[in-house]
C-alpha cells in the first residue's frame, strides 16, 4: 500500500475479534477465534458486508475445551495460535479442533528486552510456507525469532500444566 487510506470495513459474527488465518481447505474462507474455545469458520463477503459464519469446531486437548487461542496462523495444513498468559503455542486440526500438539517456548521472553506495562506477551505466528519456516514474536518485542519445533522430553502432563490456559481470564473481562 501507498498510504494509509481507509480503503472499507466489515462486520464479523464475532463477539470479540482475536485471531485471524486463512483456511488450508477454503481459499475463500478465514478462521477466526474470539476467546471462546471455538474456531469459527467465516465467508468473506463484499466490502462492508457482514463475514458469514461457516461453522465452527470446539478446539480440545482430550477432554479438556482450550480457551484464548489468539494470533492465528496456518502452518502445513494445521492452524497454529497462541495461547494467551502463556509462551506456548497450540496445534489444531481445523477439521476436528482436536489438539495436535503443543510447542512450548518457554524462556522466550526472557531473551528480549522487558516491555513496559502488559503488553509485553507472545503474540505473533508467521509461516514462510517457500522456504517452510516459522517466526514468533510479541507484542512490545524488540526481536524476532525463527524457531525450528523439535520433539521435547516432557512428558504431555508436563506440558499441558505449562500450556493450558487459564479457564478464565477476569483481567482482561473473560469471566
Amino acid at each position: 500500500a501507498e498510504t494509509l487510506e481507509r480503503l472499507g470495513a466489515f462486520a464479523t459474527p464475532l463477539s470479540d475479534g482475536w485471531g485471524l488465518t486463512t483456511d488450508p481447505d477454503d481459499a475463500s474462507a478465514l478462521i477466526v477465534t474470539d476467546a471462546s474455545d471455538a474456531l469459527t469458520f467465516v465467508e468473506i463477503g463484499e466490502a462492508g458486508a457482514e463475514w458469514r459464519e461457516i461453522k465452527k469446531v470446539t478446539v480440545r486437548d482430550g477432554e479438556r475445551k482450550i480457551r484464548f487461542a489468539n494470533e492465528l496462523e496456518t502452518v502445513r495444513g494445521e492452524v497454529w495460535g497462541n495461547v494467551i498468559e502463556t509462551e506456548c503455542i497450540v496445534r489444531v486440526d481445523p477439521k476436528t479442533g482436536n489438539v495436535l500438539g503443543w510447542i512450548d517456548l518457554t524462556g522466550i521472553k526472557q531473551k528480549v528486552e522487558p516491555a513496559p506495562g502488559r503488553g509485553d506477551v507472545m503474540n505473533g505466528i508467521a509461516y514462510d510456507e517457500a522456504g517452510d519456516r516459522v517466526f514468533v514474536t510479541g507484542k512490545k518485542w524488540s526481536a524476532l525469532f525463527e524457531v525450528t519445533v523439535v520433539p521435547s522430553d516432557a512428558s504431555l502432563e508436563e506440558t499441558r500444566e505449562r500450556c493450558w490456559p487459564a479457564e478464565t481470564l477476569p483481567q482482561y473481562g473473560y469471566p
